[in-house]
């Protein structure tokens, strides 16, 4: 007789000598364990439900919200700013050499944009008021980068020009959470230090950044260019 642990009770096939499960109709062998209970997945119901999960106890849920977010749309807007170039290389007569400096000022704009990204979320989850003035001199450059372009555009296509404008007002949105976060997770007076100089570089580029942008159209090439270099040459030392 085999012993009834070896015959399958659903379709009277044997067990191989090793199985845990019948290889005919799939059921489970007598005595065995039965498998763990999946860990429940609650879902979220908002976007800073799930913000609020990925972030350590006392760090700025809404800038984070405001980091993930404004990353996306910053992501975007260099990517959409690839493709007009390239439309716009072939519909217009621009200078020789002038692509190539647009396309190395939109690289470096998305390359920056990942590093502030990274940045940000690193000093929120970590509290650390080091990286986050780290995040604000990275932000300045963008700010200076984001409102060339936008501009630079009051002459060709009010789309950029609109996406830039988006752009400069989530870049200030960031910049006014991060210093409060900042400020808070300073423990020390030299974190404070680097914090408060790297917020007023910030400032300074979120001020020039909208005088350009409002100042645009009644303002030359060359003008603008310098405006552009000198604020630009400030954050860069920051």
């Amino acid at each position: 007789d085999i012993p009834p642990a070896e015959v399958c009770d659903s379709c009277g096939n044997i067990f191989m000598a090793d199985s845990n499960f019948c290889r005919q109709c799939g059921a489970a062998r007598k005595g065995t364990p039965a498998a763990p209970a999946a860990p429940s997945v609650q879902k979220s119901s908002s976007f800073m439900e799930v913000a609020a999960q990925a972030t350590a106890p006392n760090s700025s849920v809404h800038l984070q919200v405001l980091i993930q977010l404004g990353g996306s749309w910053l992501l975007a807007n260099g990517l959409v700013a690839l493709v007009l170039l390239a439309a716009k290389n072939l519909k217009f007569d621009y200078p020789r050499g002038w692509a190539w400096a647009e396309l190395s000022l939109i690289l470096l704009f998305l390359l920056l944009q990942k590093l502030q990204w990274s940045s940000g979320c690193y000093a929120n989850r970590a509290q650390s008021a080091i990286s986050m003035a780290c995040f604000l001199s990275l932000s300045s450059v963008l700010l200076l980068l984001a409102s060339y372009f936008a501009a630079l555009q009051v002459y060709v296509m009010e789309v950029e020009f609109v996406m830039g404008l988006i752009s400069l007002s989530v870049l200030a949105g960031q910049f006014i959470l991060a210093v409060f976060a900042g400020h808070k997770y300073s423990k020390r007076p030299r974190d404070s230090i680097f914090l408060y100089l790297a917020a007023a570089v910030t400032l300074a580029a979120v001020i020039t950044a909208w005088v350009l942008d409002l100042v645009a159209g009644v303002l030359s090439a060359e003008q603008m260019y310098a405006a552009f270099i000198a604020g630009l040459t400030l954050a860069v030392i920051s």
